[in-house]
């Protein structure tokens, strides 16, 4: 009896085993309310590594998620950004999510697409900026999960080197990272330490995408990210934060 009690022990416990391991996808595709497809919108899973973008035709793919609930992140330059939980049970998932468009400031100054101060509104080259009020919206604790958040195709996977950055498939080394201006050195192949970069200290981030190597040079084939420091408003300011989260 003894062995037949061990026996259906051992299966339940390599059903329950193959169960945890198992991996599924998440997958759909995204499109604004008046039924347009969203190319390049940024979908990323909350709390995790785990991020891509849509394709030319607005679908997305995540595969190899395990089991578990989660929150799916979607967002997109000039609309509101979506959270959509999702609980994963033994299947696959798929989602159709529909982008609702929003105001954008284009009195905003930027300087980083032509070198010279100029509104968003008259900017001949596609640029996002990025302010002080939307990085604390977005809550991120460090330079890389606020460009993940907020700039649709940025992803950062790791490396040898560290992270590495794409922006909308071009890799590191072809996108050039400024702070107030002036090239972040110690690089190696495009790949650098961004966690040198206190985010508290940042006050807007402007973002231009494609070529801008007539400005900048050859590094900046694929577009240029200006990290632009935060003006102190006060002698003194304390802040502090904390947090905690379970896997899963």
């Amino acid at each position: 009896m003894s062995k037949i009690i061990l026996f259906v022990a051992t299966i339940l416990a390599i059903m329950i085993n193959t169960q945890a391991l198992a991996q599924y996808t998440i997958s759909g595709k995204i499109s604004t309310s008046e039924n347009e497809i969203l190319t390049g919108a940024n979908v990323v899973i909350v709390n995790t590594t785990r991020g891509t973008a849509t394709d030319n035709n607005g679908f997305f793919q995540l595969k190899n998620v395990k089991n578990g609930n989660y929150i799916l992140r979607v967002s997109f330059f000039g609309y509101e950004t979506i959270e959509k939980p999702v609980e994963l049970r033994g299947s696959d998932v798929t989602l159709n999510l529909t982008m609702e468009a929003t105001s954008i400031d284009l009195n905003t100054v930027v300087v980083t697409a032509t070198r010279t101060e100029k509104n968003l509104l008259n900017t001949p080259i596609l640029t996002q900026s990025i302010g002080i009020q939307e990085l604390q919206k977005k809550d991120a604790t460090n330079v890389m999960e606020a460009l993940e958040y907020t700039v649709p195709g940025i992803e950062f996977s790791s490396q040898a080197q560290g992270k590495s950055m794409s922006l909308q498939g071009i890799d590191a080394q072809y996108m050039l990272v400024l702070v107030d201006g002036e090239k972040l050195t110690g690089d190696t192949y495009g790949d650098i330490d961004y966690s040198r970069i206190n985010i508290a200290d940042v006050g807007q981030i402007e973002v231009v995408k494609g070529a801008s190597s007539t400005l900048y040079g050859s590094s900046a084939l694929g577009g240029v990210i200006n990290i632009i420091s935060r003006t102190p408003v006060k002698k003194l300011e304390v802040n502090a934060s904390s947090r905690f989260s379970d896997y899963n």
